[in-house]
């Protein structure tokens, strides 16, 4: 009988012995093909149900009420599941006859599917016989073996139909042979297992797990399954699609990482990475060994950092010369160029070329150098971390929207802003904004192998970001780019001329790139680059125009390479680049230029060769942090081309010539250069690092204590890596008495003048770890057991946490020092919702003094705190020295630094109180008389000073009867009120004097243990401590006469002076400076 014939009997049955009337239970097959009745399991679980004795079923069934049978039916389950997992698994079929049970036909479909997955064939229901029915694989052979039951005829008094019977011996004639395999030799795999497959027609394994020899793939070193032959790069792209960046997406994750590894940065073999290196001895990549390494220091640690970025733990493989493409070349993959001795790693890619960042090039980080198809195929070998047959996605095609020909030349403009100008030929000369182009948006220009020359005005004011010039290009015209919006240019070697202001006023560029081979750049060829902040001339430039890089505000450091032959350098040539630190001139040059470096107000030192046979005028008119000149020729050398206005000058900034200076070449090579690579092979690991938690070095296998972060998400990678106990080896020559030809870029390390120790506080171990929001979390522990956490979220938006240790500040303290803050260099901006926020735990009661490493800090460059309800207030005592911002810090403080600095129609560019101006304005101690106007020339008042230095020490002067009340009763309360009136003009002496007591008084050593200090007054001790401290430094036109008046700029230059001349030593205690009555 078929399954719902037996649910039918039993709901008649039901219905019958609840005492429902004969008419309602005439008709059980009409009523038993309603949808919920109809039943479908596996004869094997009813099989079991039907073992109950025969006797005692028929007297369930004649006895029970519909809920009682319910309740039974519900106990008879429970013993069958539970005989059912006891089961021994052996496979056969059966074919049974069943009782009929009292239970509703729901309850029998409930339990039949909670304990069976398949389902019968359903018969019609006026068969009266039950066919045989197959029961499923988890019957045993005893169940084969039962007999079938007969069922009970119902007790009505109605005949029930008859079920035959089938004899088991015809059961067991009907019953399959034990599945047998046929296992493949070939392996079948997937990216984490393999496995053999059976090769048996209909074979009924279909889970892999329980194939032959599954298992989970054991790799070696090129990520080959040692077993199967897997390449874990195979199949990749498809499975982890989703996790492989976009070009553009790679290109952003690394371009972000430009604030952290910013342009110019000391970056070599020794340092950051390295025997010297505060960051560790090596860097250890995510992607698995290479060529086996698995460390660098150097540019291939630069590049791999950048590459970890983008692609995480993403495998490496190295594909060879010869063997890959320039169209197989992708943003992200590592070019090893240069005979296998450099590393580049690509930005970006255009159909001539690519765009790299680079570290020791030169020494110092670079981003943005442009490099040929060629000189990519001709690469020695290409780091890849993109799986085996990956295409990167593509938007939709990108479409010719207009052509047009000019000469020999063709021009096309594509949809998506790409200019292409390809043939044979130079490109013409055009007035601005005429080239045929100019009407049209572009923002990448792509020149064709084949032309010759850049007219002039050829891109005028174009909003192109990026250019490719390739090699056969041999001049590019006047004006060619001037005022375009390019971010980055590399110039090839074959061009011989750079033309007069072909880049003038490209106040987007960032990056330049000369290349050997170049040997004249034109009159203001770079002038007005006004974020230009580093530039090395190859030793083949001859010229170097008039003005080429005047006004470039950011510039910090300019560099020739030594060479053969005579360099002309011309007038004003770095005037009013206020930021320029250090220059190494050509050992050729023949003069010095008038007014080369005009107005370049941070310039500290500079090396003048001995071939320098004349010196024009005034070229270091207002450099008033001049401290050195170090002199290649002898005493009697220097004074037959110097002259009495050139020693006036030096004079007043205080500096000295030092003569018979050994030139010390920033870019000669070291003999003890230990090369990129860690060694690999058997020797010994120098960085152990365990990047997955295994508690073994994932470079040489030894034991490794496994780090646990208090934070949640797994770690990274993890490590100690072993700070370097010997100073870097010199960078090569006899330095002499001169000391400023180094090559440090704009980060040196966590501080800089002032004493700070820059490499004296080495990391100890890092943990690099996930946040539950992913943002990416480094926590570095430092020497002196300062602990610096960064955290970076996805939008890219940097948080730094410091936790200063006791004896760090305990050390600064003894030796007058602020702290320095051991974290990478941060940038100033504008808008201080993007600037990082970074908060400083001191564990003292009393504000701490703490050095900020900070790019550029412009004299505009003030630290920002940030209140409990998010807003900010500018911290008045924040001063920017030469790397970094000093402040005094309360406990816990969380700081931003924002560039406030303020313009000011009357105070020019090329005033020499022009970063007077812009500190005192930024730090709101005193402000413009309007929006726009400071008036530098009116007189200073002592209430408007008093209000000032009141300010500068943390008062909140607002309120009052008069606006300067509160400023009156501050310096009263300090002991340094002279009962002058508020609204008087002061002279330069009474300001000197001012800020003297403020500073406690202070008196010369020399004078203190002779009684000749008692013979001085007040202001005479002043003017000798202003003096001795640089205070008055900035005066060198003679405009400082103690009794004459000041007015607000000078005003303005000396507070400045007595700012920066005390960052790092604190005022005296307030009970000392109280005037006692």
């Amino acid at each position: 009988m078929k399954r719902k014939q037996v649910i039918s009997l039993i709901v008649t049955s039901a219905m019958l012995f609840s005492g429902m009337g004969m008419a309602a239970a005439a008709q059980p097959i009409e009523w038993n093909v309603q949808p919920a009745m109809t039943v479908d399991t596996e004869s094997s679980t009813l099989a079991i149900t039907v073992e109950e004795d025969e006797e005692e079923t028929k007297k369930e069934t004649e006895g029970e009420t519909e809920p009682e049978a319910e309740e039974s039916t519900e106990e008879e389950t429970e013993e069958t599941e539970e005989e059912t997992e006891e089961e021994t698994g052996e496979e056969t079929e059966k074919e049974t006859e069943e009782e009929p049970e009292e239970e509703t036909g729901e309850e029998t479909e409930k339990e039949t599917e909670e304990e069976t997955g398949e389902e019968t064939e359903e018969e019609p229901e006026e068969e009266a016989e039950e066919e045989p029915e197959e029961e499923t694989e988890e019957e045993t052979e005893e169940e084969t073996e039962e007999e079938p039951e007969e069922e009970t005829e119902e007790e009505t008094g109605e005949e029930t139909e008859e079920e035959t019977e089938e004899d088991p011996e015809n059961l067991k004639e009907k019953l399959p042979e034990v599945q047998k395999h046929s296992w493949s030799a070939d392996w079948s795999y997937d990216e984490t297992c393999h496995w053999h497959e059976c090769e048996m027609e209909d074979c009924l394994v279909a889970n892999d797990s329980e194939k032959d020899g599954y298992a989970e793939h054991s790799y070696n070193d090129d990520g080959i399954c040692t077993e199967c032959g897997y390449d874990s790069m195979d199949g990749i792209a498809v499975a982890a699609q989703g996790d492989i960046p976009t070009y553009q997406e790679a290109y952003e994750i690394m371009i972000a990482l430009k604030g952290e590894y910013p342009e110019g940065m000391t970056w070599t073999n020794f340092e950051p990475y390295g025997s010297s290196g505060h960051l560790g001895s090596a860097y250890t990549w995510k992607g698995g060994a290479i060529y086996g390494a698995k460390s660098a220091v150097g540019c291939m640690a630069f590049a791999f950092i950048l590459s970890d970025e983008v692609f995480g733990n993403l495998p490496a493989r190295a594909i060879e010369r010869g063997n890959f493409k320039f169209e197989d070349v992708k943003v992200g993959d590592i070019l090893r160029v240069e005979g296998n001795s450099h590393s580049v790693i690509v930005l970006q890619k255009t159909a001539g070329g690519v765009t790299v960042a680079e570290a020791n090039y030169k020494k110092t980080v670079h981003w943005g150098r442009a490099m040929s198809a060629s000189a990519v195929e001709n690469a020695d070998f290409i780091i890849t971390r993109y799986p085996k047959g990956y295409v990167p996605s593509v938007d939709q095609e990108d479409e010719v929207a207009v052509e047009g020909t000019e000469g020999s030349l063709n021009w096309s403009l594509t949809d998506g802003g790409v200019l292409t100008i390809s043939g044979n030929g130079a490109i013409p000369d055009y007035s601005p904004g005429n080239a045929p182009w100019s009407g049209y948006d572009f923002y990448t220009v792509v020149i064709d192998e084949g032309v010759t020359g850049i007219g002039e005005y050829a891109f005028y004011q174009s909003e192109a970001l990026s250019v490719y010039i390739p090699d056969s290009v041999t001049d590019i015209g006047q004006n060619a780019f001037r005022g375009s919006a390019l971010l980055a240019v590399t110039v090839p070697g074959k061009v011989k001329t750079i033309g007069d202001g072909a880049f003038y006023d490209c106040k987007n560029l960032t990056s330049v790139t000369v290349s050997q081979g170049v040997a004249h750049i034109g009159d203001n060829a770079f002038n007005g680059c006004t974020t230009l902040a580093y530039i090395d001339f190859p030793a083949s430039i001859r010229s170097v125009g008039a003005g080429a890089f005047g006004s470039c505000d950011m510039m910090v450091s300019v560099r020739f390479m030594p060479g053969s032959g005579n360099v002309t350098l011309g007038d004003g040539l770095f005037r009013a680049c206020q930021h320029l630190t250090r220059v190494t001139l050509p050992q050729t040059a023949d003069s010095i230029s008038a007014y080369m470096f005009q107005s370049c107000t941070s310039l500290e030192t500079v090396y003048i060769p001995a071939s320098v046979k004349s010196i024009g005028e005034n070229p270091f008119t207002s450099c008033r942090s001049l401290k050195f000149i170090y002199f290649g020729g002898s005493e009697a050398e220097w004074k037959a081309v110097s002259n009495p206005q050139l020693e006036a000058s030096l004079k007043s900034t205080g500096t000295t010539v030092v003569f018979d200076a050994v030139f010390d070449d920033p870019f000669a090579t070291d003999p003890n250069d230990p090369g990129d690579f860690l060694p690999g092979g058997n020797e010994s690991c120098t960085n152990h690092i365990d990047a997955d938690g295994d508690g073994k070095c994932d470079n040489c296998g030894a034991a490794v204590p496994v780090d646990k972060p208090e934070s949640s998400g797994k770690p990274e990678s993890s490590g100690k890596p072993e700070s370097g106990g010997n100073s870097r080896p010199s960078a090569g020559g006899s330095s002499g008495n001169y000391s400023g030809g180094d090559s440090s870029g704009s980060y040196s390390g966590f501080g800089g003048s002032g004493g700070l120790d820059g490499t004296g506080n080495p990391i100890i171990s890092t943990v690099i770890r996930r946040g539950e929001d992913g943002s990416r979390i480094v926590s570095k522990t430092h020497r002196d057991g300062t602990v610096v956490t960064t955290t970076t979220n996805a939008a890219g938006k940097i948080k730094m946490e410091a936790k200063l240790s006791a004896s760090g500040i305990r050390t600064a303290e003894q030796n007058g020092e602020a702290v320095a803050l051991p974290i990478p260099a941060v940038r100033a901006v504008k808008d201080v919702s993007m600037a990082s926020a970074i908060t400083v735990h001191t564990q003292k009661d009393q504000p701490v003094k703490v050095a900020i490493p900070v790019a550029l800090p412009a004299a505009g460059v003030v630290a920002v705190i940030v209140n409990e309800d998010g807003s900010t207030t500018v911290m008045k005592d924040s001063v920017p020295t030469k790397d970094s911002v000093v402040v005094s810090l309360p406990n816990g403080a969380t700081i931003k630094i924002v560039d406030n600095s303020k313009s000011f129609s009357d105070v020019p560019a090329e005033s020499g109180f022009l970063d007077a101006v812009s500190f005192i304005s930024a730090r709101e101690l005193f402000y413009g008389t309007t929006e726009t106007t400071f008036a530098p020339d009116a007189p200073m008042t002592y209430a408007v000073l008093t209000t000032a230095l009141a300010r500068f020490d943390g008062v909140q002067t607002d309120g009052g009867a008069t606006w300067y009340e509160k400023s009156m009763e501050w310096a009263s309360a300090r002991g340094i009120k002279d009962g002058t009136n508020p609204d008087s003009s002061i002279t330069f002496e009474q300001l000197v004097t001012l800020l003297w007591k403020y500073q406690g008084s202070p008196v010369d050593a020399a004078l203190s243990g002779d009684g000749a200090a008692s013979q001085l007054s007040e202001a005479e001790k002043a003017m000798q401590w202003a003096s001795k401290n640089g205070i008055v430094n900035g005066f060198e036109d003679g405009t400082f006469d103690p009794q004459k008046q000041v007015n607000r700029a000078q005003a303005a230059q000396i507070i400045m002076n007595f700012a920066k001349s005390t960052a790092f030593n604190p005022v005296q205690p307030l009970e000392q400076n109280i005037k006692k009555d």
